[in-house]
């Protein structure tokens, strides 16, 4: 009798992903988790109204109020904000909260004690561990990733199997749990004014914020835009989104101090795209650790140690083309003119 529960523990231990405590926020709100490779993620959406020092998050209490917070000609630009899709308590309940940006940026945290939201490179870990093919299509461009279609509907790995437009659903192998909560959007217009604002996507689209900024101003209406994640069927997707559109934040397990958080460095590469090398820039925990640059074959063309937190590395002898440089576990796309 107990074969069935023994082989089902050795699938989900054999696979890398695990089923986790139960946490709270700060409301009372109690989330399942589950782990996936090193990552531990909510299963669920947040619920939660205040930031995690007791700050309450101001509750918008109509599209019209939304937007007179998403304005750039209110007072009130900038604020935190949150609300659920199309003000249903029972929506909330089961999709959790909608929030704008400035929730996720914010420093006080609007996550479980111990939790954090995610930066892109967070999703970046979780796509990668599941399908390694993510690795080729999840890199971020200057306005979104190519189509972002991962191969054997990878995006349905980490969707129900319930809630979705008939075709949407998925087969939540990961038990990642991603609901159809929907957003609070904007149509693209010539004018930004209260009619282009909407609830869109529940029942067929999920967005979820990342802590991310992007410098570029696409229609110089949002300024500063910020990275979210989208997963639709077999469809993964980053997108430079506005601050002021409402997604959803799911939170990850955060594995290092609040101070270390605040000093840390996100590693980048640059210039990109380059002509001749690029820099390495980073922290001290890259120093001593090797890194390899592959060419789209997979093959290895140049390889060195990272001996200052500004490493060059030479890429003069290289053809034109896109090679991902690796380091430790991070994947960089580089392009070379």
């Amino acid at each position: 009798m107990k074969t069935l529960p023994i082989f089902i523990l050795f699938l989900m231990m054999t696979s890398g992903i695990f089923g986790q405590e139960i946490v709270s926020d700060i409301d009372g709100n109690q989330y399942n988790t589950v782990q996936i490779g090193d990552q531990v993620w909510l299963k669920e959406n947040l619920k939660v109204s205040r930031f995690n020092n007791g700050d309450p998050i101001y509750e918008t209490t109509s599209l019209f109020d939304w937007w007179s917070h998403v304005n750039l000609q209110s007072p009130d630009y900038g604020t935190p904000i949150q609300s659920y899709y199309n003000m249903d308590t029972s929506l909330m309940n089961q999709y959790g909260r909608l929030y704008n940006w400035y929730v996720a940026g914010d420093q006080r945290n609007v996550c479980p004690t111990g939790f954090r939201v995610p930066t892109y490179m967070d999703y970046y870990e979780m796509f990668s561990f599941v399908d390694s093919n993510t690795l080729d299509l999840l890199d971020y461009n200057d306005y979104y990733i190519n189509d972002g279609v991962m191969n054997d509907q990878s995006g349905k790995k980490f969707l129900t199997n319930e809630y979705w437009d008939p075709g949407l659903e998925g087969n939540n192998q990961t038990r990642w749990s991603g609901l159809p909560s929907g957003s609070v959007d904007f149509q693209w217009s010539d004018e930004f004014q209260y009619s282009n604002i909407h609830y869109f996507g529940y029942g067929f689209q999920n967005g979820f914020w990342t802590k991310d900024t992007v410098s570029w101003n696409m229609d110089g209406v949002f300024e500063v835009r910020s990275k979210s994640i989208h997963i639709l069927g077999d469809y993964i997707r980053t997108y430079p989104t506005g601050r002021g559109v409402g997604y959803s934040i799911r939170c990850i397990k955060d594995n290092t101090s609040n101070i270390q958080e605040e000093i840390k460095l996100e590693p980048n590469v640059y210039p990109n795209p380059t002509n001749e090398n690029v820099t390495f820039i980073s922290d001290k925990k890259y120093l001593g650790g090797t890194y390899g640059v592959y060419d789209v074959n997979g093959k290895l063309v140049v390889s060195g140690q990272i001996n200052s937190t500004q490493e060059t590395i030479n890429l003069i002898d290289q053809p034109s083309g896109i090679y991902m440089l690796r380091v430790y576990n991070d994947m960089f796309k580089i392009i070379k003119n």
